[in-house]
């Protein structure tokens, strides 16, 4: 039991050392960026007054950055609004508009429950063939895997308004690492739901 629970356990990180690697030749600055219609701003938290936490912060003052420098139209804010005075959406929206984005150009997407959700709403609603996806660099490389394997032809912008401890970046790349296998579960499920093929490329 010891012997397998090693086994997949080196397994799992030699994926999460793939998806990263892989994940570079993906990922631009906003100035390199190429323009780009949608970009998907990924949900990370609110505090008890509504308003963003310093991480979900940084995504969307990122994505306003992105915005203003004329590389895209519409910035996707998806989060969770599920629970009663919990709306990361709107955090989202408000802190975008008082950034000078029209609310014109923002699209909400209150059931991004989780990276794969909201990757999977973009895709339905929007079906977009190019996408930026803004979240930090610990994120970056789990977020374009997973849009890649389905299908959409997406770009990372790291988000780097803010600077943030060691320790919480550790405790966020182990996250990352255990959410390697239930993010291929997933995204096996939806091929065989679908009945497509992964893309060659992640």
């Amino acid at each position: 039991m010891t012997s397998l629970l090693i086994i997949c356990s080196i397994i799992i990180i030699v994926l999460y050392c793939y998806i990263i690697l892989a994940s570079i030749k993906f990922s631009s600055s906003i100035e390199n960026a190429l323009a780009i219609r949608y970009t998907l701003v990924l949900g990370a938290g609110i505090k008890k007054d509504g308003r963003p936490t310093d991480i979900l912060a940084d995504r969307v003052l990122t994505a306003c950055r992105l915005f203003h420098s004329g590389k895209t139209d519409i910035l996707i804010m998806s989060g969770t609004n599920h629970k009663e005075n919990y709306d990361e959406t709107a955090a989202m929206k408000s802190l975008a508009l008082a950034n000078g984005i029209s609310e014109s150009a923002i699209v909400l997407d209150g059931k991004g429950y989780t990276t794969f959700r909201s990757c999977i709403n973009t895709l339905n609603d929007h079906n977009p063939v190019n996408l930026f996806i803004v979240t930090q660099n610990f994120h970056l490389p789990r977020a374009i895997f997973i849009a890649r394997a389905l299908k959409m032809r997406t770009t990372g912008i790291a988000a780097n308004h803010y600077q943030f401890s060691l320790l919480k970046k550790i405790l966020w790349s182990i996250r990352e690492i255990l959410a390697i296998p239930i993010n291929i579960f997933r995204i096996g499920v939806f091929y065989i739901n679908h009945r497509v093929y992964p893309s060659s490329e992640i």
